[in-house]
């Protein structure tokens, strides 16, 4: 996943504006992913952790087991050293090595579970994840 401003177009010096290409469409395939689900609760976490705010207003799996994590509730892009702390923050989570717990939501279609990494971050997600 990356973190990106929410334009779809980019500034480029002296006030030029890029646009941005179309966004690639979600895939069902990571979206199933149990690793997936365990990446985007870690990554949330260090997220809201590092910026003192925000709410997970979308998510949006992509090939490859990447995504796109849009929170809200944040006044502006956040700062390199925001980004820099972000990534540092979800390192010591990993090496961590918390476990995750997860229960069944209990959807009539399909299977889709709510799965906690406890004092962190917590989320509906399509499979299991894996730790």
């Amino acid at each position: 996943g990356s973190l990106t401003p929410r334009s779809n177009d980019s500034p480029v010096g002296d006030g030029e504006v890029v646009p941005r290409a179309e966004s690639p469409p979600p895939s069902p395939e990571t979206e199933r992913s149990p690793y997936f689900g365990a990446a985007l609760l870690l990554v949330q976490g260090a997220a809201v952790k590092a910026l003192g705010a925000g709410t997970v207003e979308s998510v949006k799996p992509l090939r490859n087991l990447s995504g796109k994590l849009t929170l809200g509730s944040i006044g502006e892009f956040p700062a390199k050293a925001q980004r820099t702390q972000i990534v540092r923050l979800a390192e010591e989570k990993v090496a961590e090595d918390a476990p995750f717990t997860m229960s069944s939501a209990g959807e009539a279609e399909g299977d889709s579970w709510q799965a906690s990494l406890v004092d962190w971050a917590s989320g509906a997600v399509k499979a299991p994840v894996v730790r």
